[in-house]
This record gives C-alpha cells, sequence and structure tokens, in this order.
C-alpha cells in the first residue's frame, strides 16, 4: 500500500541529568525515520511564562544530529545573549553566560523516540516537543550543508531521496556562526522550509518559507528583531537588525544521484558557513507551504488556504510582524516568535520566545504550552493568540479561538502534509451472503434420535455462510 506516511507530535518534560534518556512515544506509532526536536527551558505546561529566552531547534535521523540555539539574558542592564550551532546534538541548552547546559541525541525506540543527555548541568526539567516523522513510505534524510558566499551555490549529493516526481518538503535551521559546539555572542538565528513539486524532466517548483530573528549582543536599550520571507528558506539577520545573508532552494536532481541545490542570496555568508536540513520525500502524499494571517475576530478560526487534502500535520511559525519581507515594522513587538506543532487533539503543542524591543533593562521570556497557538505580546503581558485544536478538515484546518487580543493580522507561515492514504476500511466490504442448501439425513442419523424412518429418503436445510 502506497501513501504510509505519518506524523506524530510528543511532548513532556525532559530529564536533565547527564546520561539519562527521555521516551517519547505513540503507540503504535511504527519506527520513525526521523525527527524534529524543539525544547525551551520553560518547565512547565501552562499559562505561566519563564524568563530568559531560550528555544533549540534540532533534527535528527539518530545517526546524524543536528540543532541551533541561543540564549537572551532577562534583566541585564546591556543585552547579554549568545548562540550556537551543533553537528554533534539535536537539542541543546545555554546558560547565560553562553555555557552549555544541556544536550544530547536521538535514538530509536519501540513506537517512538529517545532523547539521551551527553551532557545535563541544566537545574531543572525543560519542557519538549518531538516531532516523529515515520511509515513505510516515507524516505527521511537529514544532512549539514555549507555555503560560502552571495554567488555560491551548494549540492548536497547523495541525498536520501524516494522516486522522481514524489512531493519533497525541506525543513532548514541555521545561524549566523562558524564554529561548532561553541557559542557566539548576538543572535542571528533562522528557521524555515520548502516544499517541491514536479520532476527533474518538467522542473520542479519550490514554494519557501521562513523565519529569522536577532539580538544584539551588549546593546543598551534592547534592540530584537524579526523577519519573514516569502521566497527563501532561511533568512539570518545581522545584530544591528538589518539583513545579512539567506538561503533558497534553486534545484532537485534524480539522476545520476538525488541531491538539491541551494543558493545565498542578500549577502555573502562568510566562509565555512553550515547549516541543517530535515528532508522527506513524502510518497504519494501531498504537502504545502504556504502564508496564513492571524485572525482577528472569532471564535474559531479556520484561514482560507485551500491545501487540497485533509491534513495529519499542521506546523506554524508564527511572528509579531504585520508584513512579509522585511524586519521588523513600526510597532515594538518584533521580539515575539513561536513554533506550532498540532496532529490532532491531545497532540499539539507551542514554544514561543521573547524579547521586549526597546527596554532599557532586557526583559526577555520563553513559554511551553500544549496548545495550537500561544502568543503573547513582546512583554509577555498580553496573550495576543490562544487556540486549540478543533478539527483537521479537507482543504484546512479549524482551531477553537480561546482568547483573542489582536488588533493587526499578524504574519506567519505555514507547512501541512496530507494524512496517510487508507489502509483499509472493512466497514466499505459487505457481510458474507447466506446460501440455502440441502444436505441428506441419512437413517442412522434419525434412528439416533428415536425418530421412525419412512421408506422414502429425508433431506435438511443448512445455512451455509
Amino acid at each position: 500500500m502506497a501513501g504510509d506516511v505519518k506524523v506524530a507530535v510528543v511532548s513532556g518534560a525532559h530529564d536533565r541529568s547527564t546520561a539519562q534518556t527521555t521516551n517519547y512515544v505513540k503507540s503504535g506509532f511504527g519506527t520513525p525515520k526521523s525527527c524534529i526536536v524543539i525544547q525551551t527551558s520553560d518547565t512547565s505546561d501552562g499559562t505561566t511564562v519563564l524568563a530568559q529566552s531560550k528555544i533549540s531547534i534540532g533534527f535528527s535521523n539518530f545517526t546524524n544530529d543536528f540543532c541551533i540555539s541561543h540564549q537572551d539574558e532577562d534583566n541585564s542592564a546591556k543585552v547579554d545573549c549568545d548562540a550556537i550551532k551543533s553537528n554533534t546534538k539535536c537539542f541543546l541548552l545555554l546558560g547565560t553566560d553562553g555555557s552549555e547546559l544541556s544536550g544530547g541525541t536521538a535514538g530509536v525506540i519501540t513506537d517512538g523516540v529517545g532523547l539521551t543527555n551527553t551532557l545535563g548541568n541544566l537545574g531543572t526539567d525543560p519542557f519538549t516537543t518531538v516531532i516523529m516523522f515515520g511509515g513505510a513510505d516515507l524516505t527521511a534524510d537529514v544532512v549539514e550543508l555549507g555555503v560560502n558566499s552571495s554567488v555560491d551555490t551548494a549540492e548536497i549529493t547523495n541525498v536520501t531521496w524516494g522516486a522522481d516526481g514524489n512531493d519533497k518538503l525541506m525543513f532548514f535551521i541555521g545561524t549566523d556562526i562558524t564554529g561548532m559546539d561553541s557559542a557566539s555572542s548576538g543572535i542571528g538565528n533562522s528557521f524555515g522550509v520548502c516544499h517541491a513539486t514536479g520532476t527533474d524532466a518538467g522542473g520542479w517548483t519550490f514554494v519557501q518559507r521562513c523565519m529569522g530573528w536577532a539580538s544584539d549582543h551588549n546593546a543598551d536599550p534592547s534592540s530584537s528583531a524579526t523577519t519573514m520571507n516569502t521566497d527563501q528558506c532561511l533568512s539570518i539577520i545581522k545584530e544591528d537588525t538589518t539583513q545579512d545573508w539567506s538561503l533558497e532552494v534553486t534545484a532537485i536532481d534524480h539522476d545520476p544521484t538525488d541531491n538539491i541545490s541551494v543558493t545565498t542570496r542578500d549577502t555573502g555568508a562568510g566562509s565555512n558557513m553550515e547549516c541543517f536540513a530535515l528532508l522527506l520525500d513524502l510518497d504519494d502524499r501531498s504537502a504545502k507551504v504556504g502564508s496564513v494571517d492571524s485572525p482577528t475576530t472569532g471564535s474559531s478560526w479556520a484561514p482560507s488556504v485551500s491545501l487540497g487534502f485533509t491534513p495529519q500535520y499542521v506546523c506554524l511559525g508564527l511572528t509579531g510582524l504585520t508584513a512579509e519581507n522585511n524586519i521588523g515594522n513600526a510597532e515594538t513587538n518584533t521580539g515575539q516568535e513561536g513554533i506550532s506543532s498540532n496532529t490532532g487533539t491531545g497532540e499539539e503543542t507551542c514554544h514561543s520566545w521573547y524579547n521586549q524591543d526597546f527596554a532599557g533593562t532586557t526583559i526577555t521570556n520563553n513559554l511551553f504550552r500544549s496548545r495550537a497557538i500561544d502568543l503573547r505580546t513582546s512583554d509577555v503581558a498580553t496573550v495576543r493568540q490562544d487556540h486549540s485544536h478543533s478539527s483537521f478538515d479537507s482543504g484546512g484546518w479549524t482551531y477553537t479561538v480561546n482568547t483573542e487580543n489582536e488588533p493587526t493580522g499578524r504574519k506567519w507561515f505555514y507547512a501541512a502534509i496530507e494524512e496517510a492514504a487508507d489502509s483499509g476500511n472493512t466497514a466499505d466490504i459487505p457481510p458474507p451472503k447466506a446460501t440455502l442448501s440441502l444436505e441428506p439425513y441419512t437413517p442412522e442419523m434419525l434412528q439416533a434420535h428415536n425418530v421412525e424412518v419412512p421408506p422414502i429418503a429425508w433431506w435438511r436445510y443448512a445455512i451455509a455462510a
């Protein structure tokens, strides 16, 4: 059966002890082939934010483990912030001094993923979301790619793709740091996605979205920035909140080897700049990537996205921006970002992180919540959007709006994956029909029950299913 592609969202507190493994399980899921790991330092699942802006986003195929992470210290007279990337860990949280407090790798367990710490100096257990991708027909890979300049096109060869013509969905993470596993002051991080449709012979069409966020180290007052781009899979902002380099998927090829090409845009990326990608080939399942405006009124939200299929998974990149393809805007809510992950009721999480722009003393926070969306103003004083999963529909999704304080639609992007193919519905198969047949009674059968045997043949009716 084609179309066996599955996604699950599993969350919970992560045991921060050294060498400890925390398991994230979805009963009946089977063996995952890759995962995204999202971790903030928030230690509870609820409405209370935790001081410090911290977010780790990582990929794993259980052989390769990659991540980016940052810390933006709260209550600092001058901005004290750091970022890091790793090609040895898929989750990593930094201390306010830039030290690595907690991090590790992912491994396959029955129906899930086990996250094992390689270091565990964090004082509390952070809540973590694991997005698992699996199914017999899914092809998945996690790769590292290097880019060097504004004219550089990097080719990732020997990618594990499925057949030519299948939909591809590619997630990307990157940061403006050259070295691995060594924190650098200042933040210029990005998370994005690309959807590819087409064939090698007919050409490929790429739809890309990303968000980037920055914080200026040693600034007074604080200076934070966000961007959301509609034609790139990564966008790196400088600490001074101007555009630095960005990345665009430009080609896919299956012959002679499976590969993708990515090209740097805007300014040069510098030498030895590595980014990371999680690549999914969806067999005969579809995907879609696009933009959506947050709602401003109503008790439910069903955006007009016209997916063309019923999704099993929806990811949202959340920002406080009111315009795409620029950095910030006239408002001061440019220091709010979030990632929403949803595969249905009971499988919905939102990680968000905040830096109040123009604050004399830095005000930063982060939040984990089992909600489809929980996004605050940059000072976290007001809940802008609080949504719960309601349904996945033919063509989109519907969320219940629990709280809304949104005067203007905010710019978000989405990535959706079609539900798995029906493995067979026995309700559609008619029950067997009863048939009537005649079988002879023998004299011996009747005599055994003290029945007089007449000198004629006797018959009985029998129902055969």
